[in-house]
């Protein structure tokens, strides 16, 4: 204890932090330079609130001196004055920030700084003192072994070999390592979820079609014993005649599942962070790893196959971590995300690595942040931003897809090559964006007056060859040459996004043109197609907030064009093949993590594309707090229509009318608004309208017998986790 003591006399510690706000013109929480905001929430599609509040952590630098009798020799009061200042200092960070990880290692004194005891500057024979007192300059022998013992373990004075650095070993025995200066601070963000879904008809009941080649996108939802006659049958007794085996039933799929998102970001100094995004388990199917159930491979194949220990997966007696290829399709960590951010929040920056693009309203580009997101756009580039007369600039270069890549699967030392630049999808992105500083908003708002946000984000992309038809993952030169596809297309995005706040009011659009052409778009033929892509989709939320924001009054819509000739309008259907001689691509999709609704769009279609919306909405919080805390719910209706009734399903643009209800509560539990305990319970009915059955020709159905009718659908959800 007396060593551990005289070790702190002898090392104080640094503790001051500061905080700042989001950065003007992009949103700092998720690593996007600018997202949808300003509002109060709820704001989610599926009625959970918003996260509108995120502050990083910055280290702000202080250091103080020893306190030490004047010959320098060890007493009991020093290992006592040390253990209090210690504390008082730790302390004193810890009411400071609580999201603020302390270093693994504790920090002292820069070697360039000398103070005395009250802070002022050392001079003179005083400063000589202060500096080998800091390690600055080779200090006499320590006097005591609490002394020593105290200068290894901080590093302290340490010159030669194995001297702390804070950083990796160079693993150069000829170089004297530098001594430990101020180390970086690591901070934490992200959730951990935990949902249950039932989903209740789904497939709406639809058998395929006579004829068809498939029955998507409703046989996703049908249940693997549904109609199926097991060995043994399914009756009430066992029967042994396969031929006259029971069949099953089924209607629901039950389920629950898990996600635990980390995002550390690693503060080097005020104008350098790195960032990074992590998912463990994420949206694996609690149940689905069992320790009876492996996988095997067979060519080609992966199949099911049990461990020969354990004969059943119904003598399982643990859960096993998901690994790719052994008990699961992915592994139990996923990366999602790493990149750098250099610069001054007040002139600009440049960041660069994997990273989250968001813009406006989420319809084009959306990073999927939020606690129920499940989707994100995640793009490889590097950008630049400036800031100039309240304006944000901003310009990237997108590694948008590179096709074919080159392995070595004899060198365990080679590293993954691109292949090739013809195959490459080259994106640029050019933006301009005006937001109004957090505090301004806020202040400006309260005083009556009107704040406008808003920006146009322009991508362009191209392609000359594809590498669609390259099947092997380890390729020859011979045979990834062989396999690409003459593609030849480019096209242009503008995105214009707009936001109107006053009071309690506020209403934000975005509007996206696609316009491009494309040769070709077969995988493994060239057909020739000479497309034109002219594509077009916007989306309006309007919100006003009454009884001290307590009340929540909405009106959504949305529109994307569709296209008479192309059949379907889910995501597992081919959207751009033409069934006629007509040569433009025009069904517009909203990105898969825009969400209006619990069913049709969410879950059975999977986008919003080929139609148009409009939902109503109210909710009320029973308990809404300043600091986080909410208690309320929410109820909206939506009713979707196809712009082109030859697209649907059955011929008809009515597609159906779903009515959603929310019940959610948020405690405060964190340093911003909306950390802490996060739960919800939802409840959604769906109604399907004749554009979602089967169609008539002249009155002459697709069924010999009529065309079946539709089963209502419905979905109950339980969402349970915990927001840092």
């Amino acid at each position: 204890m007396w060593a551990t003591a005289a070790c702190l006399a002898l090392v104080p510690l640094e503790a001051a932090l500061a905080q700042t706000g989001p950065e003007e013109g992009y949103d700092s929480s998720s690593g996007t330079w600018d997202s949808a905001g300003g509002a109060p929430p709820p704001a989610s599609g599926d009625g959970s609130p918003s996260r509108a509040v995120d502050f990083e952590a910055e280290l702000d630098e202080d250091t103080t001196s020893d306190d030490e009798s004047e010959d320098g020799g060890y007493t009991p009061e020093d290992d006592e004055e040390a253990s209090n200042d210690a504390l008082d200092s730790e302390a004193a960070g810890t009411a400071g920030n609580l999201n603020l990880e302390r270093p693994a290692q504790m920090p002292i004194i820069a070697p360039n700084t000398l103070l005395q005891a009250d802070g002022e500057e050392a001079d003179g024979a005083e400063a000589e003192t202060a500096a080998a007192r800091a390690g600055v300059t080779e200090p006499e022998a320590p006097r005591s072994f609490a002394q020593r013992l105290g200068n290894w373990f901080t590093g302290r004075n340490a010159v030669g070999l194995g001297a702390e650095t804070g950083r990796s070993p160079s693993g150069d025995i000829s170089r004297i390592e530098e001594p430990l200066g101020p180390q970086p601070i690591l901070t934490l963000h992200g959730y951990f979820r935990t949902r249950g879904e039932i989903y209740r008809h789904f497939d709406l009941n639809r058998p395929p079609i006579p004829g068809a080649a498939n029955n998507v996108p409703f046989s996703r939802f049908r249940p693997v014993e549904d109609g199926v006659s097991p060995i043994g049958g399914c009756g009430s007794e066992p029967e042994l005649d396969p031929s006259v085996a029971s069949p099953c039933g089924g209607n629901a799929l039950r389920f629950a599942n898990m996600r635990f998102r980390i995002e550390p970001t690693l503060t080097i100094n005020e104008h350098i962070k790195v960032h990074m995004t992590i998912d463990a388990l994420d949206n694996v199917v609690l149940g689905s790893n069992p320790d009876a159930t492996i996988f095997s491979r067979s060519g080609g194949d992966i199949t099911r196959a049990e461990v020969p220990r354990i004969p059943s997966e119904f003598a399982t007696t643990s859960a096993v971590s998901p690994s790719a290829g052994v008990n699961s399709d992915r592994d139990a960590l996923r990366v999602r995300r790493a990149w750098a951010q250099v610069g001054d929040r007040d002139i600009g920056e440049l960041r660069f690595g994997r990273m989250p693009w968001h813009w406006g309203l989420g319809v084009f580009a959306n990073a999927g942040n939020e606690f129920d997101d499940d989707f994100g756009s995640d793009v490889d580039r590097v950008l630049g931003m400036v800031h100039l007369f309240g304006f944000t600039l901003a310009a990237s270069y997108d590694f948008a897809a590179r096709g074919v890549t080159r392995y070595a699967l004899n060198d365990p030392d080679y590293f993954q090559l691109d292949a090739g630049e013809k195959d490459d999808v080259n994106q640029f992105m050019f933006a301009v964006a005006r937001r109004v500083d957090a505090q301004a908003q806020e202040k400006r708002l309260a005083s009556g007056g009107v704040v406008v946000n808003g920006g146009l984000q322009f991508v362009r992309r191209s392609q000359f060859l594809s590498a669609t038809g390259v099947r092997s993952a380890f390729v020859s030169d011979e045979l990834a040459g062989s396999q690409l596809v003459r593609r030849n297309a480019w096209e242009i995005v503008p995105d214009a996004w707009f936001q109107l706040l006053w009071k309690s009011f506020r209403f934000e659009t975005e509007a996206i043109l696609s316009y491009g052409k494309i040769e070709n778009i077969g995988i493994t033929d060239f057909s020739e197609d000479n497309l034109t892509m002219l594509r077009f989709g916007f989306a309006a939320e309007t919100e006003l907030r009454l009884l001290d924001d307590k009340l929540g009054i909405y009106f959504d819509t949305g529109f994307a064009t569709g296209d008479a000739d192309t059949d379907g309008l889910s995501t597992q259907e081919n959207l751009w093949q033409q069934r006629t001689d007509d040569r433009r691509i025009s069904t517009f999709a909203f990105h898969r993590n825009y969400r209006i609704d619990l069913i049709l769009w969410r879950n059975i279609l999977g986008h919003v594309a080929g139609a148009y919306y409009f939902r109503p909405g109210v909710s009320y919080d029973f308990i809404r707090t300043p600091f986080g805390r909410r208690a309320g719910g929410r109820f909206d209706l939506i009713y979707s229509r196809a712009a082109e009734r030859v697209q649907t399903y059955g011929a008809d643009p009515n597609l159906g009318v779903e009515l959603d209800v929310s019940l959610y509560f948020m405690g405060e539990g964190g340093p911003n608004v909306h950390d802490g305990f996060f739960s919800m319970v939802q409840y959604g009915v769906l109604f399907p309208l004749a554009g979602m059955g089967f169609p008539s020709n002249n009155g002459i159905d697709v069924f010999p017998e009529g065309n079946p009718g539709l089963a209502i659908a419905q979905t109950a959800r339980l969402l349970l986790g915990v927001r840092f």
